[in-house]
């Protein structure tokens, strides 16, 4: 119970006088029920909110280990790829390292000899026809030689700085150069192997290596998937952009 005494009081200052009290008496019963059901509730409220809250930090950690442990996976699969690559560029560079001896050398000599032989240190071959082969030899050296450099020279070619070299060239000389070569390939099929070029003389600013090895592989290509006895012919003229067009 809760009580409250009011005093009944008459006069003023020194006169004044109780009469009587006024008592005020309050059943809190109900009020201390209502009060602990709501302790309870917002104990219930603040425990609830706290497991709440610490099923979240459960969620995240294991969100976050999970994504840790998927990064640790992927970091030990790119380490596993690079130690391969890295191997594999290893063995690729010594393989490299091997062959530039074994295709330099005998490479070398061929073009020594040829050379000697085109130039007739040692004295006259005895035909012109013989001269016009080992020039084809010396040519065809030189020509595989430049072919070997680029290949042994990977490095270049993976990091995209292959050097390009531009001369002044001859239309009619590298379409000569592609004949020469071609014309043993030829008579073995029988094909006739024809060129065309205009009338004018050509000129263009182009790498010498580069061209003659594009022109060859096309020319190599349609003597190969040719039948024997047809006719493959190699043209060239200016377009009305004025670029020259080879066929």
């Amino acid at each position: 119970m809760l009580s409250s005494y009011i005093p009944i009081e008459a006069g003023s200052g020194r006169n004044t006088n109780i009469e009587g009290v006024i008592e005020v008496y309050y059943d809190l019963t109900e009020l201390l029920a209502r009060s602990n059901r709501s302790s309870r509730n917002q104990a219930l409220i603040v425990f609830s909110t706290l497991a709440a809250l610490y099923f979240l930090v459960l969620v995240v950690i294991y969100r976050h280990d999970k994504v840790v442990a998927g990064q640790y996976r992927q970091n030990v699969a790119l380490a596993a790829e690079a130690a391969a690559a890295g191997e594999q560029n290893r063995m690729k560079s010594e393989f490299l390292a091997n062959m530039s001896h074994e295709l330099r050398t005998p490479l070398n000599a061929i073009l020594g000899f040829s050379d000697s032989m085109r130039s007739e240190i040692f004295g006259p071959l005895g035909g012109n026809r013989y001269r016009v082969y080992m020039n084809d030899i010396w040519e065809s050296g030189k020509h595989l030689l430049g072919i070997v450099d680029d290949v042994l020279d990977m490095s270049k070619v993976e990091t995209g700085k292959m050097e390009i070299d531009p001369v002044e060239l001859r239309v009619e000389d590298i379409f000569a150069a592609c004949d020469r070569m071609m014309k043993p390939a030829c008579e073995q099929k029988t094909i006739t192997f024809s060129i065309d070029i205009p009338d004018t003389p050509v000129r263009l600013m182009a790498d010498e290596r580069r061209v003659n090895q594009m022109m060859l592989n096309i020319a190599s290509n349609a003597v190969k998937l040719s039948p024997e006895g047809s006719m493959i012919k190699l043209s060239a003229q200016i377009a009305d952009t004025g670029a020259l067009e080879i066929a």
